[in-house]
């Protein structure tokens, strides 16, 4: 997520490529699973991965310690791949910015930054829009 001017936030959703067997096409937070290179079981491994994913997915750097556990949902049942997926939100740091050409365009087409609490506005699915209304709050 970022501040915007008028003190409220943006966060970042990228749209899932159109080949991807879950929620092609739709908006998501970046994101993925544990590898063992985060180290699952030891404490800080979802942190760690929700920096690697990022920098995988969109080429900005978060350091793990950064990230701030924002819960878990599972993945309504009208999809027939659900998953259950623990959500982290972070500050971007001063400086970075969303790169021209997307590192991973097999996983995400674009990214695009967009106001908190609007999950309505941006076509964003159920958990996106209960993960952004909880931004809000924080």
């Amino acid at each position: 997520m970022r501040p915007r001017g008028d003190g409220g936030l943006e966060i970042l959703l990228g749209m899932r490529a159109r080949t991807s067997r879950f929620m092609p096409g739709n908006l998501a937070f970046p994101g993925g699973k544990l590898d063992p290179s985060d180290g699952p079981g030891r404490p800080g491994a979802f942190e760690r991965c929700a920096s690697r994913e990022m920098l995988e997915e969109t080429g900005l750097s978060i350091d793990p310690a950064a990230w701030i556990d924002a819960g878990e949902r599972i993945t309504p049942p009208f999809f027939s791949v659900r998953f259950r997926t623990r959500f982290f939100v972070a500050e971007l740091p001063a400086g970075q910015a969303l790169p021209e050409v997307l590192p991973a365009p097999a996983e995400i087409e674009e990214l695009s930054f967009h106001r908190a609490g609007e999950g309505s506005s941006t076509g964003a699915v159920t958990t996106l829009k209960f993960l952004a209304s909880r931004l809000v709050r924080m």
